[in-house]
């Protein structure tokens, strides 16, 4: 088959697929991946996630999650924290839950789960993000450092903990801390999600701020991925 234009002259053909879209609106229109690369992302990702759904030790987990995720970029972002959590939980349960007692709180599971050997994730708060830095710099200073570490893990269950709990330590939090932890949270997630289905491509970054582009590799593109 060839293509002609309209003066009966042969162009070239192109079969396949130039841009890909969320099937959603709103704050669930987030793409994890490229939209511009003709869709090569998507095999390799859908693979790994089949991979683990395929996995009946594994399939609950990642419904679950996935839902939980879904959901927690909906609506308010006090409730997207709680969810996002409520996810992360779960899944870092799963991964690190045979070497950590279930005793210990969600920032030591996450805090395992974002390690070197596993993901490669730095488990400090971004430097973008100034107002959770400053939460977290008040909260050190009230337990002077001596049992909180200050890192993204701890602070963003240290917010999940005050949204939900009847006593109040900090007086209402501020929405510019929330979107904040919420983000975080959510990037945690998809990482963790991504690195779990083995995917090497490239992805959609949250944590960029606006001007830069948000599509890099991902951090363990080089790496081995065994898991």
């Amino acid at each position: 088959m060839k293509a002609v234009d309209q003066d009966d002259r042969e162009m070239v053909l192109e079969w396949g697929i130039t841009h890909t879209e969320s099937w959603s609106q709103g704050r669930t229109a987030w793409s994890w991946l490229p939209t511009i690369d003709g869709g090569d992302s998507l095999p390799q990702l859908f693979s790994g996630f089949w991979r683990l759904y395929d996995d009946s030790d594994w399939r609950d987990t990642i419904c679950t999650v996935i839902d939980w995720y879904l959901n927690s970029n909906n609506g308010p972002f006090h409730v997207g924290i709680i969810l996002a959590q409520a996810a992360l939980e779960s899944i870092c349960y799963k991964i690190v839950g045979n070497i950590i007692s279930d005793k210990e709180s969600l920032a030591k599971f996450l805090r395992a789960s974002l390690n070197e050997k596993e993901i490669g994730i730095d488990d400090k708060i971004p430097e973008s993000f100034q107002d959770l830095k400053d939460f977290s710099t008040q909260k050190v200073s009230q337990e002077r450092g001596k049992y909180y570490k200050g890192d993204g893990p701890e602070a963003i269950v240290e917010i999940r903990n005050d949204l939900i709990h009847k006593k109040k330590k900090y007086g209402g939090l501020s929405v510019e801390v929330q979107l904040d932890a919420l983000r975080l949270s959510l990037w945690y997630l998809e990482v963790i999600l991504l690195r779990k289905f083995e995917y090497r491509g490239q992805y959609m970054n949250r944590l960029r701020i606006a001007d830069e582009n948000p599509f890099e590799n991902v951090p363990w593109a080089n790496e081995n991925l065994e898991l």
